[in-house]
């Protein structure tokens, strides 16, 4: 079992004479697909010509989305976010591929440009039925599509308009160490201890950790002012009024399905704001602090070591199908998991694939039940994408809404299998902390989505936002959802600084989305163990569809209000519950 990524996976060093040759490789079959097609357009005047170049763009489109070279960088540039040297091999690659890419550009804008007769005529053909589904999405771009220069020039700035920021500021923070108790912690390590410290010392390190990203705002404001301004030019040019549309137009997701899941979250806030009271009562505190929010409520007396961890999962995953076994132990063995915090590593934890690579998981992993339940998350992702791999190569990459459906799926269903095997104490603690992870993933995220909006307000207004002004308005939508159970202080608006959702803009809605349609899937399988068989199907299906066409599939509403509300009736549910063991504990 390896704990730290096998990069030997990808290339010997980074001298490797395999980086220069599958550069070459990329570099020819664009070259050769460029030679093919850049010079006529008779591909898009019959479905047969279309079919085959489609099957040619297949084929440069694959060595292009590999980008072995890029992602070998790119992890490097994970594990050490401050060394200069891999960040520029990392920013030198990326140029490349985004050279690649404005290339090959003319094909797909092409495609979007046909005209709305033509467009529809594609989408009836039998003889194109493999990539019906592919070339919807992009006819559903036309209007926003710019000219070919237009889309070249807008590759090729992002890595300097938005990329480039963001990484630069994950590299201040990653960087930044705590000094607690004669320790030397790094910084994502000591956000992931905070909750599981005594109040005293909770406090103290939570203050500890706040004030030192409180000092690092000055970088996060500049970065965040300059990529709120870049996002706010690609709107105006591709003609989105809302700021979140193009977020939703590539999440294949209809706008009415997300405001009906922000208006009844929102609406349900209340949900929250009775869970924490409870918990204050249970704390025995006059006012829960920020630091507070996630803090457990008695305890399991299982150890938590990463090899617990594995043993634990492991046996869960057996009951419910060995395959889900077989590729957890590919994983281990292989090095495909990077999994305890160090200075300077990446913070959080995330789930990477690419076309003819590995699937790669970073982790910051302690020894505490929240880590259990972050290893279940990313190996949901990890499921998702190697069961992907069924589809075809241009609609294997999943909505991120449903990607958000696979990871949580999997904390469910170690939260049910858990659940089975603990007594009343413990029930009491794994039931609080799966409240935790769907009041975190549900109405924090949405609390997070209408800080982003109003974010946006502000800054259009004003033109420039402070960082103090930010960490405010982060504030107030923080106690939004917390309500009045807590006491926020000043520095607690500061958790901007380190939050890379607000870098993958309106992301954070799929969290919610995820969370609910998950648990309604972990009931289904709860009740009938076969009912596995569909979810296979669902984490097979890819991109091959929209997601609530794929969850339409599976018997679920997810375009109805009704769904949403029914999804928080459950919250509710275990609320009560929780409520009850507790009186008779």
């Amino acid at each position: 079992m390896k704990t730290s990524w096998n990069l030997k996976l990808f290339y010997k060093s980074f001298t490797d004479k395999n980086i220069e040759r599958d550069l070459k490789k990329v570099d020819s079959a664009v070259n050769k697909f460029v030679g093919k097609y850049y010079q006529t357009t008779n591909y898009l005047k019959s479905d047969q010509k279309l079919h085959k170049s489609l099957q040619d763009y297949q084929k440069v489109y694959v060595q292009l989305a590999s980008a072995r070279p890029l992602m070998y960088f790119y992890y490097h540039n994970c594990l050490n976010t401050n060394n200069p040297n891999i960040s520029a091999k990392l920013n030198g690659v990326h140029n490349l591929y985004n050279q690649f890419e404005n290339r090959i550009i003319f094909f797909e804008n092409r495609l979007k440009k046909l005209k709305p007769a033509q467009q529809e005529k594609f989408l009836a053909s039998k003889v194109l039925l493999k990539y019906r589904y592919y070339l919807k999405r992009l006819f559903n771009w036309s209007k926003h599509t710019l000219s070919e220069e237009g889309e070249q020039i807008m590759n090729l700035k992002n890595l300097p308009a938005q990329q480039l920021w963001v990484q630069f500021n994950e590299r201040v923070v990653n960087r930044q160490i705590i000094k607690f108790e004669n320790l030397h912690i790094p910084i994502h390590a000591a956000l992931n201890k905070i909750a599981t410290l005594p109040q005293k010392k909770r406090r103290l390190l939570h203050l500890k950790v706040y004030r030192c990203l409180q000092r690092t705002a000055e970088f996060s404001e500049a970065e965040l002012n300059a990529i709120l301004l870049d996002q706010q030019i690609n709107n105006r040019l591709r003609g989105f009024p809302k700021p979140y549309q193009s977020r939703l137009l590539n999440d294949q997701i209809d706008e009415s399905t997300v405001n009906n899941l922000i208006a009844i979250v929102t609406e349900n806030f209340k949900i929250s704001h009775n869970y924490y009271e409870f918990k204050r009562r249970l704390l025995k505190l006059p006012k829960l602090k920020y630091e507070d929010r996630s803090v457990a409520i008695g305890k399991l007396k299982w150890s938590m070591s990463f090899i617990d961890a594995v043993k634990i999962l492991t046996d869960c995953y057996r009951k419910l199908d060995q395959s889900y076994v077989n590729l957890f132990k590919q994983f281990l063995q292989n090095g495909q998991l990077d999994v305890f915090p160090r200075a300077n590593k990446h913070g959080g934890a995330f789930c990477s694939w690419s076309e003819n690579n590995p699937t790669m998981l970073l982790l910051n992993q302690v020894e505490d039940v929240n880590s259990l339940f972050t290893l279940a998350h990313e190996l949901g992702h990890a499921f998702h994408a190697e069961f992907s791999k069924k589809q075809n190569r241009l609609m294997r990459q999943p909505s991120t809404a449903s990607a958000e459906v696979a990871s949580t799926l999997f904390e469910n269903i170690l939260y049910d299998y858990l659940l089975d095997q603990t007594a009343n104490q413990e029930r009491i603690f794994l039931l609080q902390h799966r409240l935790n992870a769907d009041i975190s993933a549900i109405f924090r995220q949405i609390a997070f989505y209408k800080f982003e909006l109003e974010l946006r307000e502000r800054y259009t207004a004003s033109g420039q936002l402070t960082r103090e002004q930010i960490a405010k308005l982060f504030s107030k939508h923080l106690q939004s959802y917390l309500g009045p159970a807590f006491n926020l202080r000043t520095v607690d608006g500061y958790g901007y600084v380190y939050t890379s959702h607000f870098r993958n803009f309106f992301y954070v809605y799929s969290y919610a989305y995820g969370r609910i349609i998950s648990r309604v899937l972990s009931e289904k399988l709860k009740a009938d163990s076969h009912y596995n068989k569909e979810i296979k199907r669902f984490l097979s299906s890819g991109g091959k569809a929209e997601p609530n066409q794929i969850f339409k599939n599976l018997g679920l509403s997810v375009d109805q209000k009704s769904f949403w509300q029914a999804g928080l009736a459950n919250i509710e549910q275990d609320i009560v519950l929780l409520k009850k063991l507790s009186q008779d504990a």
